[in-house]
């Protein structure tokens, strides 16, 4: 009676052990490269690149429950249906795990590759957006693909339902290729200061979706659609040269003793 027993109580507990000691090794791991991380970050030359143990941080845990998981899931007699769910459940969820990690990763690469080099696209909201949605959309068929759905039909409606989604948002798009266009002729940068032809000027702070953000001197934002920045005459002080004059009128009255 006591050993049949504990073989119960070991076959419960066993799952339970394992998947709490690859969590707890899961834990550990990311303890480490955050240590390591704020190492790096000290470093004048390594710490641009600490973004990539940043990047982890969340994941490992994740893929260690996921995986003590799957290594435990033969070991568990369950009906045939509900392994195969279960099994589904585990692709989906470390599979998007691997797309946010992947996201991660080419927002920071971007970011600190057009820190240091001028001549690489600016990381504006607009950009950083387009980097994520294209990486996600990527994951989501992977992932369909990975649990037995054909993508192939979801891409043929998706492409009809495309033109009525184009129709119905076509400010927005034409905004959103607009905002594109910024982006890819660096004639406006985030830092830039620039002066329209109706008087409006200051710096630029971002490039979004549908805006442009424009801050003046009195700490004001002006926002502008991207649609007419591109439709407008403006002056760039900083396209070529950081350093610009900027004239500023000064009102004297004739009775001031100079």
């Amino acid at each position: 009676m006591w050993s049949l027993n504990w073989n119960i109580i070991v076959k419960f507990f066993t799952p339970i052990f394992v998947v709490f000691f690859f969590g707890v090794i899961g834990f550990l791991c990311e303890t480490k490269l955050k240590k390591l991380r704020n190492k790096l970050n000290n470093n004048s030359y390594l710490g641009k690149y600490s973004f990539i143990l940043t990047s982890f941080e969340g994941i490992i845990f994740i893929w260690s429950i996921v995986g003590s998981i799957a290594l435990i899931l033969p070991t568990i007699n369950l009906p045939n249906a509900l392994n195969i769910l279960i099994q589904k459940i585990l692709i989906v969820i470390a599979l998007t795990a691997g797309t946010i990690l992947a996201s991660r990763l080419a927002v920071s690469a971007i970011q600190t590759y057009s820190k240091k080099s001028e001549t690489s696209v600016s990381l504006t909201s607009l950009f950083e957006y387009l980097t994520k949605v294209l990486i996600f959309s990527i994951g989501f068929l992977i992932i369909i693909q990975s649990i037995g759905i054909q993508i192939t039909a979801l891409i043929t409606a998706f492409g009809v339902g495309s033109l009525s989604i184009g129709l119905a948002f076509q400010n927005t798009l034409s905004n959103l290729i607009s905002g594109v266009n910024i982006i890819v002729s660096r004639k406006i940068r985030p830092g830039d200061y620039i002066r329209f032809k109706n008087g409006e000027e200051g710096y630029v702070v971002d490039v979004e979706l549908k805006y442009t953000l424009i801050k003046d001197i009195y700490e004001n934002v002006i926002v502008i659609p991207n649609r007419q920045i591109i439709d407008a005459s403006f002056k760039n002080y900083n396209l070529y040269n950081s350093a610009f004059l900027l004239p500023i009128k000064i009102g004297i009255a004739y009775n001031n003793d100079l």
